[in-house]
């Protein structure tokens, strides 16, 4: 690991800065993209591709234009993390969603768990969407807004969707908004967005684990 101001690398010789780039690129540390991935390729030094990779360093990256910028991470969203399917949100659906849904968060680490308490609370712990939950913590949470699993595989507005694995480890889990449709995250990346989408899609994500239900009781 090296730490330095951003423009160090770009003060050493270009064999060393070859070296360091070629290391970062073969042990997969840092942040190092398909050339594919970028199409204005005059954006990006010579110094910076190699194996037709891009290896993104702080200095180069804020040389590079925004138009430049914008681009590649939209591309890097829809190829390794979101390919942007979602349904709209309901005109009727809760209004503390409208704030969230179908929208991209700024801080890493919050996941599914955290998705769900913010939409079971209706918004009133509006920090908790930011955090990353623990099982343990999650369960405990609706058990305190009088959550119990139910016998049912057809869930109603209010309800939680829990996805469990063969040990009883929760995977994933979703908030039901009525009209089959769901708030959900998937992932703990600000690459992973909050949307809404439908039992199907869901299904289709996590139909290999146990669903379980959590109902107001």
């Amino acid at each position: 690991m090296i730490i330095a101001e951003s423009d160090w690398i770009e003060q050493l010789s270009n064999a060393e800065r070859t070296t360091i780039l070629m290391a970062q690129l073969q042990c997969e540390r840092g942040m190092t993209v398909p050339l594919s991935f970028i199409q204005n390729r005059q954006d990006v030094p010579d110094d910076y591709i190699h194996e037709g990779h891009i290896i993104l360093q702080r200095a180069m990256w804020e040389k590079m234009s925004s138009s430049t910028k914008v681009q590649l991470l939209e591309t890097m969203v829809y190829e390794w993390w979101d390919k942007g399917e979602c349904k709209e949100l309901p005109v009727n659906a809760p209004i503390f969603l409208r704030k969230f849904a179908n929208t991209f968060g700024t801080k890493q680490g919050s996941n599914c768990l955290a998705a769900v308490l913010y939409a079971v609370t209706e918004g009133k712990c509006s920090w908790i969407i930011d955090e990353w939950i623990h099982q343990n913590t999650f369960l405990e949470k609706l058990k305190q807004c009088h959550y119990q699993n139910i016998e049912t595989k057809t869930l109603v507005k209010g309800d939680v969707a829990v996805w469990q694995d063969t040990d009883g480890v929760i995977q994933h889990a979703a908030y039901c908004i009525g009209e089959n449709l769901f708030f959900n995250k998937h992932g703990q990346t600000i690459f992973n967005p909050w949307k809404i989408l439908s039992k199907s899609q869901l299904d289709k994500e996590w139909s290999q684990l146990n669903m379980l239900t959590y109902r107001v009781i």
